[in-house]
């Protein structure tokens, strides 16, 4: 039966409530009724089908296979399909889980384990800990476990077993938090009595449990990572001092509590979830003025080139709206729409312009000189990998000696002419990297399961501090694009951080290693500047000179040239088109034959007077580019503008990503954007937009713009 007679139509959220509705009706062993129901649709045999409409609450019986025992039947199973209005369609079989016979008898007498139990809990701060013990001695106190019997073989052992599978849920199922706490015992009445201690207690110091707060990358976890650490907790392990294992885990130690369970592995039980905190965050919405009685203040003195850094800001009055605007340059600039509240001016509403741009920044202290490079990320708990890009004079085999073990610095170059292949063969490189790192990190199933994007990167894995150094020279270089491929991995593992450095020319070894240092201590800042003796990061800046509108660049009778015009931009921009002209021309370009159902889309606009001539031609064929343009100005006489929005579509996430998927996507990006440049310089064009120019990384990664 649907769920939505029960609680309506839920749109996006309409499968997991049907997902919900499944669950609970396993959990309970029982099927609800369809509301409304009770009048079945006349035109449907229900009595020809094996189909039944639930219309009232009645028990969900296993059903019993032929040839089985009384009693004895397989797991209840349904299925949830998923309509959406855009054309998807989803279905999703689940199954109950029962049980296995082997899994229900209790260890016998003699099996019980010599080891005792590790407790672990943590929170996001002491007062949801406290909680969360509370939560977990309620529960404990619910269970049906005697504490009187406890001394009979058969109560021995299933409470022993309990306590087995109750550490096993806290130590593999539940994140590892800042505030922690941690309890060795060898049965329930134990950890119930050590509970109630801590809960009791008013200072949790000193009492006979471990009780630890972990920074937020803490270098303990560097330490996990190491070979020598991972040795160190393995035999901690082996020798069973588990007493030194939960004293260094509240601390921050990254444990892999599989290897506890090596010969007998516990089963996963329902246990009280986290106890998250019931605060309400909710902004009063202001009263607006009308209109008329809107003014904007005039802007501070000294102002650069009329934008103004919202970190240094001087605190604001109230509520604005704030708005992203892109700079669209030959190298691919960063221009991300943002739209972001801040508190409420009174009766005062106005819209701010960011946009991207450089800010003078301090020089962060690179800390004592001796020592390796890693030794101001060490504190922060990150691992540094380093990428030297067409920087020829520097070897990284030297800049790998000053790094800590276990850490690395390769080199990114490319032996071709033209810049814009060497760009493409150093994206190739650096997305090939990127992966590798992930894949010597990660469990190839995770990486797998990662890539399908069916699982996210374990809590567990070590954060990773990806610095691409590039050179800034004369020459325009692609090379700052690249910082688009180190956001787009951090989008799909978390865990990776990535800084972009530009440098001036070719830097001395020193300053380079200096330069590396004063970064790592600040992951957060993802493009960096060395330029004329200054530090500089990019960011967004409040823009007080709102630019006025301009009127739409389109000429009656213009001649306009679209690439990738079959495609959805082009029939946007050619709907545009005809509603601010009567008469114009457009030639489209597309790599394949124009489609019946791409003519008839196209045929409003025809039918206002635009003129639309197809032209199958591929932007990456250099001259049949200059081709075309030639036909273009013999058979119309001139040509006005060239939008190119010609794209390759390879849908998929960066770990999945192979060398033939990058080229193919970069190529009408690059390649496209100089063959309609080159062959379009010497006409007085009043507009030449590439419309996808400013993030072909993204483009690549992710195939979402």
């Amino acid at each position: 039966g649907s769920v939505k007679s029960n609680i309506g139509h839920a749109e996006s959220a309409s499968g997991i409530a049907g997902l919900t509705k499944v669950l609970l009706q396993m959990r309970y062993g029982q099927l609800v009724p369809s509301l409304h129901a009770e009048v079945l649709n006349p035109h449907i045999d229900f009595e020809a089908t094996p189909f039944v409409v639930q219309r009232e609450l009645s028990a969900w019986q296993r059903p019993l296979l032929p040839g089985t025992d009384e009693g004895k039947g397989v797991p209840r199973r349904a299925g949830i399909s998923s309509f959406g209005a855009g054309g998807s369609n989803a279905h999703v079989i689940l199954e109950e889980y029962m049980q296995r016979q082997q899994d229900s008898l209790e260890r016998e007498t003699d099996q019980i384990p010599s080891q005792p139990a590790l407790i672990v809990l943590s929170a996001r701060t002491a007062e949801q800990l406290h909680e969360q013990v509370q939560r977990l001695l309620n529960w404990l106190e619910q269970q049906e476990w005697s504490k009187q019997a406890v001394g009979q073989p058969q109560e021995q052992s299933k409470a022993r077993s309990l306590l087995d599978n109750l550490a096993y849920t806290l130590q593999v199922g539940r994140e590892a938090m800042e505030e922690r706490l941690a309890v060795l015992v060898a049965s329930l009445q134990e950890l119930e009595e050590k509970l109630h201690s801590y809960v009791s207690s008013s200072a949790h110091e000193g009492g006979d449990w471990y009780r630890g707060q972990v920074k937020r990358n803490d270098p303990m976890r560097a330490f996990a990572a190491d070979e020598d650490g991972q040795k160190t907790i393995a035999a901690w392990i082996s020798k069973g001092k588990y007493e030194k294992l939960l004293e260094w885990w509240v601390r921050g130690l990254t444990v892999d509590w599989e290897d506890l369970h090596r010969e007998h592995r516990p089963r996963r039980i329902s246990l009280p979830t986290y106890p998250f905190a019931r605060q309400r965050y909710w902004i009063s919405t202001p009263k607006v003025e009308s209109a008329e009685s809107l003014t904007r203040p005039a802007p501070p003195q000294g102002t650069h080139k009329g934008c103004r850094d919202t970190g240094t800001d001087t605190p604001r009055e109230p509520f604005r709206t704030i708005v992203g605007a892109s700079l669209v340059g030959a190298l691919g600039e960063e221009t991300l729409p943002r739209r972001i509240s801040l508190p409420p001016r009174p009766s005062l509403m106005e819209t701010t312009l960011l946009i991207p741009g450089w800010k003078e920044a301090e020089i962060p202290s690179p800390g004592p000189s001796e020592g390796p490079l890693l030794a101001s990320v060490a504190t922060r708990g990150l691992v540094p990998v380093v990428f030297l890009c067409e920087l020829a004079s520097i070897h990284a085999s030297r800049i790998q000696a000053q790094m800590a073990s276990g850490e690395r610095c390769r080199s990114l170059h490319s032996q071709r002419a033209r810049r814009k292949e060497r760009f493409q063969d150093i994206v190739v490189q650096l997305t090939q990297e990127i992966q590798s790192l992930l894949r010597s990190r990660l469990p190839g199933k995770q990486v797998e399961a990662m890539g399908m994007g069916l699982a996210s990167p374990p809590s567990a894995a070590v954060p990773l501090l990806v610095q691409v150094v590039v050179a800034s020279r004369e020459e325009p270089s692609f090379l700052e694009a690249l910082v688009r491929v180190l956001r787009t991995a951090q989008l799909e593992f978390p865990k990776l951080q990535g800084q972009l450095i530009e440098v001036e020319g070719e830097p001395e070894e020193g300053d380079l290693l200096i330069w590396l240092r004063q970064n790592q201590s600040r992951p957060h800042e993802q493009h960096i500047r060395y330029r004329d003796g200054k530090r500089w990061v990019r960011e967004w800046q409040e823009c007080l000179h709102i630019p006025a509108p301009v009127s739409p660049p389109w000429k009656e009778s213009g001649c306009y040239l679209i690439s990738g015009g079959a495609g959805g931009l082009g029939r946007l921009f050619v709907q545009e088109i005809s509603r601010h002209v009567e008469a114009a021309t457009i030639i489209l370009l597309g790599r394949s034959v124009l489609s019946a159902e791409q003519r008839a889309q196209l045929e409003p606009a025809a039918k206002l007077g635009i003129h639309i001539d197809y032209q199958q031609v591929d932007v990456n064929d250099k001259p049949a580019v200059h081709g075309l343009i030639e036909k273009v100005l013999q058979q119309y006489g001139h040509l006005n503008g060239i939008i190119h929005a010609a794209g390759v579509l390879r849908d998929s996430l960066l770990v999945n990503k192979t060398p033939e998927d990058i080229l193919a996507v970069l190529a009408p990006k690059i390649a496209g954007v100089e063959h309609l440049d080159e062959a379009s310089r010497e006409i007085p064009l009043v507009m030449r937009q590439p419309t996808r120019t400013w993030m072909p990384l993204r483009m690549l990664a992710r195939q979402r713009c």
